[in-house]
């Protein structure tokens, strides 16, 4: 422990010489052990503890990364099913074949959250559904203004 140290821990000694009496007065040192104790415990404490936080901090922010990672796999992989379901019912519709309000609905709500990740996410390849995605809705404002639906 340094000089610096000691007096900060410590206290202050103040010397006084009174007058020209050459009498030397030493005022009250105020110590207090336990906060004394206690900062040199705590600074070892707060120390490790510190530590143990950052490297819990750089654990959560791994985790959630690869937590972010899989949902990007499992939203990327969601999409190209609706790509998949949208296919399928476009060539359900050039064979002619009837479908149900309900399926034409359920349909368009896959078009829409399809459209919507691949705004959300332009290197995700398109190309692949969007004349199929046309035929659909063309097929859909067909089915309202003639109501034939299945």
């Amino acid at each position: 422990m340094g000089a610096k140290e000691i007096l900060d821990n410590v206290g202050v000694l103040v010397l006084a010489v009174i007058g020209g009496s050459g009498i030397i007065q030493i005022a009250p040192i105020k110590i207090n052990p336990w906060s004394w104790l206690i900062q040199r415990v705590g600074r070892e404490a707060g120390k490790e503890l510190y530590e143990k936080l950052d490297s819990l901090e750089t654990k959560v922010e791994d985790l959630d990364e690869r937590v972010r990672s899989h949902e990007d796999q499992r939203d990327e992989q969601e999409a190209i099913g609706r790509r998949r379901r949208i296919l399928r019912f476009a060539d359900e519709c050039r064979k002619n074949e009837k479908h149900s309000l309900e399926h034409f609905n359920e349909i368009l709500d896959d078009i829409s959250a399809y459209k919507t990740y691949c705004e959300e996410h332009p290197k995700f390849k398109n190309d692949k559904c969007v004349i199929s995605v046309e035929f659909v809705e063309k097929a859909y404002k067909h089915c309202v203004e003639t109501d034939d639906f299945l």
